[in-house]
């Protein structure tokens, strides 16, 4: 759940990266849970597979983003595998230690140029993508 110009960079960031990801910038936590779970428009699997990866940004505009975290915990979490990884451009000590608390995988903050973006995307390739051996994705059914 990034803005439309954190979405560009990020598509041209995975571009550059070489990076075969097939990014869904969705607009809100309603959706993404729907995505999760497989509901609704999601429900074809082939048009919307499973997440490999999952980044969320911490400054929400629609719902404070522990309370989704919190639910996202309790529902979702035991059927997607896919890391959680946020973003904050606060990046507080707090944050950190109470997103971690409610089941995210990183804490990231939130690139200040382009450079950064790439040595995030970079990192995150290395680890999540190419060293970390995840359980393998639930059918949704």
């Amino acid at each position: 759940m990034l803005n439309k110009g954190e979405q560009m960079r990020l598509k041209k960031a995975l571009r550059i990266a070489r990076l075969s990801l097939d990014c869904q910038f969705l607009p809100d936590q309603e959706e993404l849970i729907k995505h999760i779970r497989g509901c609704g428009r999601f429900a074809n699997r082939e048009q919307f597979p499973a997440a490999d990866l999952i980044i969320l940004n911490l400054e929400l505009d629609s719902i404070d983003a522990f309370t989704f975290l919190e639910q996202f915990k309790a529902e979702c979490k035991r059927i997607c595998p896919a890391p959680l990884i946020v973003i904050s451009a606060k990046h507080t000590d707090y944050q950190r230690r109470r997103a971690l608390a409610l089941g995210v995988n990183s804490v990231i903050k939130k690139p200040d140029s382009f450079e950064a973006l790439m040595e995030i995307v970079n990192a995150i390739d290395n680890y999540w993508l190419k060293t970390v051996k995840l359980p393998a994705k639930k059918s949704q059914g």
